[in-house]
């Protein structure tokens, strides 16, 4: 991949190239954002965020996982750097989660 790129004369478009070159090289999935299945006004992709913590954390019940969502959906939008920098920093670095008690387990559906 070519990242060498003139002063001056760097687009938008080959930011956004350059970078989706990045993490494809790291073997990401690459999915056109038009081409996803949600609302216009839909920024988070809830389902897919529920079978990412399931695979990733067998052992949230179904309340805890709500509040992981709930505490990403709850980010105040504006002003927009400061909404983007707080999702980017739970993404990143965590948050820590009150845990259910663990004599109460319920299923996924």
């Amino acid at each position: 991949m070519d990242l060498n790129f003139i002063r001056g004369q760097f687009t938008e478009a080959e930011l956004e190239s350059a970078i989706i070159g990045l993490f494809q090289e790291q073997d990401y999935d690459y999915v056109l954002g038009e081409t996803i299945h949600r609302g216009f006004d839909e920024i988070l992709l809830k389902d897919d965020l529920r079978s990412f913590l399931a695979a990733q954390y067998p052992d949230l019940t179904v309340v805890e996982t709500d509040k992981v969502i709930g505490k990403l959906e709850n980010i105040p939008p504006a002003p927009l750097y400061l909404g983007n920098r707080e999702a980017f920093l739970l993404v990143n670095d965590g948050f820590d989660l009150q845990r259910d008690a663990p004599s109460v387990r319920e299923t996924r559906d």
